[in-house]
Formats: structure tokens, sequence, C-alpha cells
């Protein structure tokens, strides 16, 4: 005999569902995000972790709209600390490790900066071992070089500015650009750069950014439909992969993609 669901389960299914066609009906992802933030901050931490998980619960038992761009918007949400303040995020991982849902308190965890994230870069920086430290000016300047080893050595650049002018050099390759996006770790912002320029036409430079985990979570969850069905796959049994890309991917392959 089937045992029915708790009401509180019940109830949080119906409010999933719900949010998840309100947000749908919005024309803008930024409008999206803020509707969802707002949504968690509006009830208590543990309705909070309720309704997160009845979302993920729903999108895999129910995979297509409105849940497959539900996610969308909560990666992002979750990639932006300005979205869900910290000291918010913070009370919802203690609630959602009270709920035993430890699932819940990862993806909390996994979207902002963790303490391995590189210090923002100062504006000057040698380019070669003992070198004078080049000001930023001067290293926009050289990346637009055909040299090969100046190349290489600002491909490792920390500094948006430089790799945008790099990414713009017509003596840049492929591989080139696969040492910036495959770079771990990396600021968010120089990986932000790969995504926006002509690079993104190559498939090895998308996979490359998904399987970062230093990729803001809206650019990756954005690029993960691009990816062939042996690595949405990989990335759906990847253990190093966000829960909510690992979820997204299994979406993905349960619609045949």
């Amino acid at each position: 005999m089937d045992v029915a669901p708790p009401v509180a389960v019940l109830d949080a299914a119906v409010t999933a569902r719900r949010l998840a066609q309100r947000v749908t009906a919005l024309p803008d992802l930024t409008m999206r995000q803020v509707a969802l933030a707002e949504a968690l901050i509006e009830v208590s931490d543990a309705d909070a972790v309720a309704l997160l998980a009845a979302l993920l619960r729903a999108s895999r038992e129910t995979p297509g709209h409105p849940y497959t761009a539900t996610l969308a918007a909560l990666a992002g949400m979750l990639s932006d600390p300005d979205m869900l303040p910290y000291v918010t995020r913070e009370s919802l991982y203690a609630a959602a490790l009270a709920a035993e849902r430890g699932d819940i308190a990862r993806l909390l965890l996994e979207a902002p900066p963790g303490p391995n994230q590189p210090k923002p870069p100062g504006p000057e920086r040698p380019i070669a071992p003992r070198g004078r430290p080049l000001t930023l000016g001067e290293r926009k300047s050289l990346a637009r070089t055909r040299r090969r080893d100046l190349i290489q050595r600002l491909l490792v650049d920390p500094d948006a500015q430089v790799i945008r002018v790099l990414l713009g050099n017509p003596h840049v390759t492929e591989n080139d650009v696969l040492v910036i996006a495959s770079r771990r770790p990396a600021r968010r912002e120089v990986l932000r750069v790969v995504f926006e320029s002509t690079w993104l036409a190559r498939y090895a430079v998308k996979r490359a950014l998904v399987l970062n985990p230093y990729t803001p979570l809206d650019l990756a969850t954005r690029l993960l439909p691009t990816l062939t069905h042996n690595d949405l796959r990989a990335m759906a049994h990847d253990p190093a992969a966000s829960a909510l890309l690992r979820d997204a991917a299994g979406l993905l392959l349960a619609l045949g993609k």
C-alpha cells in the first residue's frame, strides 16, 4: 500500500511548481534571478531549504518547462553574491544541515568564491621571472604582440582587461585559449571574458569552460546544452562538478540531448 507523502512535502512541491511557472513567465534572466532570490528571502530558512529541495526534485522527475529554465536562473542567482547576500546564504546553509540536506548545503557553498579563489590582481606585475613589474597599460599593449614567448607569458595574466586584448590577437591559437579557459584557480571575470569572445564558437573552449569549476554557474549552465552526449554523461557523474551542473546535465540526458 502506497503511503502518501507528508503534507509539508506536498506544500513545498506545489509552491515550487508555482514559483517555477512565475519565474519562467518573466522575460529577462536577471528578473528571474531576482524573483528566485526574493522567494528564498521572504520565507523562513527551513521553508527556503524545502523549496530548493522541491525545485531540484521536480527538475529530476519532470524535466523540461518550466524547471529547466528555472534551474538556469537558479544557477545565475547562486553564482552572484549580490543576489543572495552571504549572511542569508550562511543561515540557509545551517538550515540545510539541520534538515540533513547535504546536497542543498553544498549548493549554497559552491556558488561564491571560496578560499582558494585568487586575490584581485594589482595594477602592476612582472611577466618574466625577476623582470620589472609592468603596468596594466603596458601588459595590454604587449597583448597585441606576435611574439610567442610573450603570448605564452600573458596567458596567465590575472587581469581580464589584458586577457580580452589577448583573445583578439590574431597570433593567439585555440590551444592558447584553452590554457586560459582551463586554468585553476581562475578569476571569474577572466573566464567570463573567454565566454564573451569569438573563441566560444570552438567546441573545445566551451567544454573547457563547463569543466572548469571556477566558471560562473550561469555561464556553465548556458553552455551545457551545447555539449555532446558523452561529455554530458561525464558531467552528470563527475563528483568534482557542481551539484547543480550535475543535475542540469542529467536533465538534458533525460530529455534525449
